[in-house]
């Protein structure tokens, strides 16, 4: 929900296609609301749609493997008005698949998570990149799990300058698995402009628990 009640819905949608869903939006208050809008018109699949509003922006996040149709990025429009977005930038650009993309913001501070196969397809890891101006800069692509099990199902938030990271992490059969916490300090990240987007991984500095 974004300032004075105004509830932001974002959905994937088999509308083009059964075998291509896009990723639709409306808003809506006073209980009415806007008519769908297809935010990723994308030819191939749109999946794991994810959003959050700050400042008056709405920042919506998707997996789309467009660019490699095996290997699908996280995808990130903006809108400074409602419904008006502008095109989406890639957010992973990495070897891997990523999938899952979870968006937190804190006034003005984004941190965006996902789960990424580029460590290995058996072993996914829990990568992040963070802004701290609503992603006109962006950091470096960070693996946050780091880790030779399976890390999946990432959730994100931001609180006194950290992005606290928290993902499920999967061993050997039989064995149970363990929900683990990174925290990391968002200052002195080193940032640059979004796009073009740096592929290289870095470990995050953060303590996992």
């Amino acid at each position: 929900m974004g300032p004075e009640g105004v509830v932001h819905v974002a959905w994937a949608d088999t509308t083009a296609g059964e075998t291509h869903p896009d990723i639709y939006y409306v808003w809506g208050e006073n209980q009415s609301w806007t008519k769908p809008i297809n935010i990723s018109k994308s030819a191939c699949i749109s999946s794991y749609p994810t959003l959050a509003c700050d400042n008056g922006k709405v920042l919506l996040a998707w997996s789309d493997n467009s660019k490699k149709e095996t290997a699908g990025d996280i995808w990130l429009a903006i809108a400074s008005k409602t419904g008006k977005f502008a095109n989406p930038i890639n957010i992973s650009a990495t070897p891997g698949v990523s999938s899952e993309p979870i968006v937190a913001t804190d006034n003005g501070r984004l941190a965006v998570v996902w789960s990424d196969t580029t460590a290995g397809v058996k072993g996914p890891n829990i990568y992040a990149r963070v802004s701290p101006d609503t992603a006109s800069n962006f950091s470096k692509v960070m693996n946050v799990s780091n880790t030779q099990r399976m890390a999946i199902h990432p959730h994100v938030t931001i609180a006194g300058g950290k992005v606290i990271v928290i993902w499920e992490e999967l061993g050997a059969a039989g064995e149970e698995s363990t929900i683990k916490v990174s925290a990391t300090q968002m200052k002195g990240l080193a940032t640059g402009p979004a796009s073009p987007v740096d592929p290289t991984v870095h470990r995050m500095t953060g303590k996992v628990h």
